[in-house]
């Protein structure tokens, strides 16, 4: 498991009428920094993915943006 890293990734999922799309930025720095960036429908979740990237992480600076796009 890696303790820090710098690096960039994105995943993007559509199922019928709806999207979600993932954005991970990381830079390696001392302590481990994560801002989260959720879209308002899912804004409960940012606790839950705060300790996800706990878990995995140790330092680093990690943005992490998740949005929801609805097109119904």
């Amino acid at each position: 498991m890696p303790l820090s890293m710098t690096g960039h990734g994105q995943a993007s999922l559509r199922t019928g009428d709806s999207s979600v799309d993932v954005e991970v930025r990381t830079v390696n720095i001392r302590d481990l920094k994560i801002v989260p960036k959720v879209s308002e429908p899912l804004s409960g979740v940012e606790p839950e993915l705060e300790h996800i990237v706990r878990d995995y992480l140790r330092r680093g600076s990690v943005t992490l943006s998740v949005r929801l796009t609805n097109f119904g």
